[in-house]
C-alpha cells in the first residue's frame, strides 16, 4: 500500500502517540494519531506542551525537568516541596519550632499542612550561597537585622535563585535604620524598599486588592510595621491608607511575597495583631499554597 501513512497509538487520548508502538493504514485507524512525541502514553496529562508543574515528571516531554523537581541534598524530597525558614537575629521572635509568645509554630505548621517540609538556619552561620540555596524550593526571611544585611554577594545568589523559580516570603520588622537597611539590601528587581524610620503602620488594613494571596482576606491585622515603597513587578495588594503591608511580584520563573510587619506570623495570644486577628491566618495560608503552586 503506497499510500498508507504511519499511525502512532494514543492510549491515553491526549492527541499525542506513541513513537514505539505504530501501524500502517491508509485510512486513520481508531485509537491511532499521526504525532509520535508523546513521552508518556500512559498519562494524559502528560504530553508535549502541557503545563510543567512540580511533580517530578517532565510533564511537557521537553527531555528534562526543572531544578525545584529534583531532590539535591538526597532527603527523598523534591526541591519545590522543602522550604528554608532563614532567621536573621539570635532572638526568638518568628522562631517556627517556638509554640510560644513571639514564636511562630502556628504558621509553621500550616506550611508543614501545605505539604512543605521546613528547617532552619540563620544568617550568621549560613550566609545565603547557591551551595545549599537549590535544595529548596521555598524561603522564609525575616529581616529583624541583628546579624546585618544581604551583601552584593548574596542579594546575587537570592536574585539568580528566584528567577531560576524559587520563592521568596521576606516579612518586615519594626522600622529601624537596620530593619531598613536590610529591605534595601535585597535585590532592587523585587521591587521592595525602605521609605524611611521616622515612622511606622499598626491597626487594621482593609484595602486589599484581589490576588491569590488575598483571596478570602478583609482585613490584615499588624503592629508596628516598616515603611516600605513596592514597584514593578511587586504590586501592593494589601495596604493600611497610604503604606503597603502585602505585596506580590513574580520575577523571572519565581515569586516573591513581601510584607511589611512580621506580627501576623505570630502565635495567637501574643497579641493584637497576631494570627489570630482578622484574617492574618487566612493570609498565611493562602501565601504559603501560593509559593508552593506547583506550576512552573
Amino acid at each position: 500500500m503506497s499510500d498508507a501513512a504511519t499511525w502512532y497509538l494514543d492510549a491515553d487520548g491526549d492527541g499525542y502517540g506513541d513513537a514505539s508502538d505504530s501501524l500502517a493504514a491508509c485510512e486513520q485507524p481508531s485509537g491511532y494519531v499521526s504525532d509520535d512525541t508523546d513521552c508518556d502514553d500512559a498519562d494524559g496529562d502528560v504530553h508535549p506542551g502541557a503545563s510543567e508543574v512540580c511533580d517530578g515528571v517532565d510533564d511537557d516531554c521537553d527531555g528534562s525537568v526543572s531544578w525545584l523537581e529534583d531532590d539535591p541534598d538526597g532527603d527523598g524530597v523534591m526541591a519545590c516541596d522543602q522550604a528554608l525558614w532563614y532567621r536573621t537575629d539570635g532572638n526568638v521572635n518568628n522562631d517556627p519550632t517556638r509554640a510560644a509568645s513571639y514564636g511562630s509554630s502556628e504558621a509553621a505548621a500550616l506550611l508543614t499542612a501545605e505539604g512543605v517540609t521546613w528547617s532552619t538556619d540563620d544568617l550568621a552561620t549560613s550566609p545565603l550561597s547557591d551551595t545549599w540555596l537549590y535544595d529548596y524550593g521555598i524561603l522564609v526571611i525575616v529581616g529583624k537585622a541583628d546579624y546585618g544585611t544581604l551583601d552584593s554577594t548574596t542579594s546575587a545568589v537570592l536574585e539568580d535563585w528566584v528567577k531560576a523559580g524559587g520563592r521568596l516570603l521576606y516579612n518586615g520588622y519594626h522600622p529601624t535604620s537596620d530593619t531598613c537597611a536590610m529591605v534595601d539590601s535585597l535585590p532592587s528587581s523585587f521591587g521592595l524598599a525602605c521609605a524611611g524610620t521616622s515612622t511606622y503602620w499598626g491597626g487594621e488594613a482593609t484595602n486589599i486588592v484581589a490576588h491569590d494571596v488575598t483571596d478570602g482576606v478583609s482585613s490584615v491585622w499588624g503592629a508596628g510595621g516598616e515603611l516600605w515603597t513596592v514597584s514593578a513587578p511587586a504590586a501592593t495588594v494589601v495596604d493600611e491608607g497610604t503604606w503597603p503591608v502585602v505585596a506580590v511580584a513574580e520575577v523571572g520563573d519565581g515569586r516573591v511575597v513581601g510584607v511589611s510587619d512580621e506580627w501576623y506570623l505570630y502565635d495567637a495570644g501574643t497579641g493584637s495583631a497576631d494570627i489570630s486577628a482578622g484574617d492574618n491566618e487566612v493570609l498565611v495560608e493562602n501565601i504559603w499554597a501560593w509559593l508552593h503552586d506547583p506550576s512552573l
